[in-house]
């Protein structure tokens, strides 16, 4: 066994912005925004990529979703800005510093051909974005590749009474 457990985040939105170089202030004025507006952010990841355009993917409650969609398209028009409704964050722990954690983890996805919208990482854990409903097939699927079991739930404690 690699990794001691698999968890999942409730069910959240995603946002996918792009921005060029030049006009990434505007990710800080919208992370201004949230934080004024006491919206958290569960999920966030930027890549700059070889076209110096800048793609964030972050994670919200969905009961912010319409005020998350109504400040963006209110105050940035031009922004190129992807809604994705009902996703999970699902987590291997821990990731620490074995390459054989993440190799298995993207070939049990792909093999079950689920689609990973974003990918984090620490030295503690590996984490993706997917879609809600193809959440618990990842699971099993990542489950029974790892060897993990369910842990059985203690069972109660009867009085002596």
């Amino acid at each position: 066994m690699l990794i001691s457990g698999i968890k999942i985040s409730p069910v959240l939105d995603c946002i996918k912005i792009t921005v060029e170089e030049e006009n990434f202030s505007a990710l800080n004025q919208i992370f201004n925004t949230f934080g004024a507006k006491k919206i958290n952010i569960w999920f966030e990841v930027q890549i700059k990529n070889r076209n110096n355009l800048v793609n964030v993917t972050l994670c919200i409650d969905p009961h912010n979703y319409e005020k998350v969609a109504d400040i963006i398209r209110e105050n940035y028009p031009n922004l190129n800005v992807c809604f994705i409704r009902s996703v999970n964050i699902l987590s291997a722990f821990p990731y620490r510093e074995n390459p054989e954690i993440a190799s298995l983890f993207f070939k049990t996805l792909e093999e079950k051909a689920l689609s990973v919208i974003g990918v984090s990482t620490s030295l503690s854990s590996i984490s993706c974005l997917i879609k809600h409903e193809q959440c618990l097939i990842a699971k099993e699927s990542l489950k029974k590749a790892f060897g993990l079991r369910e842990t059985p739930k203690p069972k109660p404690v009867k009085s002596k009474e």
